[in-house]
């Protein structure tokens, strides 16, 4: 009994036909200027176009992102990188996306540069608590302890009323100096 190995791209894991290679894809790495993109011009350039089709992210991205987030989550940054470069243009815009992008700056400790691309993020996609969450935790790095609060406060409602938020939020009125808040 030994544990089935889907290829990249497979949906099905009891679908064994072969897959493409991929090792054909030119390995790129992402330049941090690209994260400075002007909220406008993001917008207008990556999302509008977007906007029309409301699907989800393609197989071949879900797999890109899930491997690239798997690598980070490993702490092998390089591998996440070269793997998110992987990821074709068009699906940049995505939430899944621009929330591992974040998350790469914030290991290689540019806590400014995932600030931003969070903001981006919060104000395209307001739903995805990733964003605030992920904020929160920038700020707290920074140790800017009353914005790491109000991004708790401002979480979507699932998050907000969960335990995660509550802990999270004493925690800062604690590191503000509010001991009975």
């Amino acid at each position: 009994d030994k544990p089935v190995r889907l290829n990249r791209g497979q949906t099905d894991p009891l679908d064994l036909r072969p897959r493409q290679k991929f090792d054909s894809v030119p390995v790129v790495s992402i330049p941090h200027s690209a994260f400075r993109i002007p909220h406008s011009a993001f917008r207008n350039q990556m999302v509008a176009p977007n906007t029309a089709k409301l699907t989800g992210p393609s197989p071949e991205a879900r797999w890109t992102l899930s491997f690239a987030s798997g690598y980070l989550d490993l702490g092998m940054l390089e591998k996440a990188e070269k793997e998110f470069a992987k990821l074709p243009p068009e699906e940049h815009h995505r939430p899944e996306a621009l929330a591992l992008a974040g998350r790469v700056l914030m290991a290689r400790q540019k806590w400014e540069e995932a600030l931003k691309l969070f903001a981006i993020g919060r104000v395209l996609y307001p739903d995805t608590s990733d964003f605030y969450v992920q904020a929160a935790i920038a700020y707290e790095k920074t140790e800017r302890f009353l914005e790491s609060k109000k991004m708790w406060e401002l979480v979507p409602r699932p998050i907000r009323q969960s335990g995660l938020a509550h802990f999270n939020l004493a925690r800062c009125e604690a590191k503000l100096g509010n001991l009975g808040a």
